[in-house]
């Protein structure tokens, strides 16, 4: 009795040993774990003011400042302050493109307009070329549920364009 009681102890040390050992790693990977963290910005002096007050926690920077018309036009900009504290800090650039009041109608003739498409994408390169972004944020809302396969097939497009 006394041989299998010493057994059981050998036993459960050597698993309270391997669980201790499993525990350890698991804490040792998850401390070098690093969280993207993203800033979300509207166009204001409190936005900017909290993004500058905040650098040392913010991985990418998502400005809210582009949008996107029925007829392929982005228009909008950043604001040149946080450009250059981005990258300053290391800080990745990635705006939205919102279509603009959401309208429904209007993006669904956008969908169905290869110019317009056209247009959008090469903007969406031009504009992220000039201000050297690191992609884009699509804020496309309330599009219908029969676009669906229209609005797939201009993001991939849109896609391709973009990773050339």
């Amino acid at each position: 009795m006394n041989s299998r009681m010493c057994n059981a102890s050998r036993f459960f040390l050597i698993c309270l040993i391997l669980i201790a050992g499993i525990f350890l790693q698991s804490v040792k990977a998850q401390s070098t774990y690093s969280s993207e963290n993203i800033f979300y910005m509207v166009d204001g002096e409190k936005s900017f003011q909290s993004f500058k007050e905040n650098l040392e926690h913010i991985t990418v920077v998502a400005p809210q400042t582009f949008y996107h018309e029925e007829s392929g036009v982005i228009w909008g900009d950043l604001d040149n302050r946080v450009l250059k504290l981005a990258k300053q800090n290391d800080i990745r650039i990635v705006p939205l493109v919102l279509n603009a009041g959401f309208n429904q109608e209007e993006f669904h003739e956008f969908l169905q307009d290869e110019t317009a498409q056209e247009r959008a994408i090469t903007q969406l390169v031009e504009i992220g070329n000039k201000f050297e972004v690191d992609g884009w944020q699509f804020d496309y809302e309330n599009i219908h549920i029969d676009d669906r396969d229209a609005f797939t097939a201009y993001y991939r497009k849109t896609a391709q364009s973009l990773h050339k």
